[in-house]
């Protein structure tokens, strides 16, 4: 199961740098699930400090997201 969900966050990851090079503003989306699911899952395997780094990726796509949904008005 834990394989299952480790896997769905890299093809989000994958799928985030894809749109990213499309310059689309769902890569942001993207990426947060990634970072979300790998935050979770670090979480679970008691890894503190990697799903603060989690989070922080986490925070930072939320940002990105609304600084590319500003621009795009």
């Amino acid at each position: 199961m834990l394989l299952t969900i480790e896997w769905a966050a890299a093809a989000f990851g994958l799928w985030g740098v894809f749109l990213g090079f499309r310059q689309r503003r769902e890569t942001w989306l993207a990426w947060l699930a990634s970072s979300l699911i790998y935050l979770l899952l670090t979480w679970h395997w008691a890894l503190y400090g990697q799903s603060m780094v989690m989070l922080a990726f986490s925070l930072t796509a939320v940002w990105g997201y609304r600084q590319w949904s500003q621009s795009q008005r």
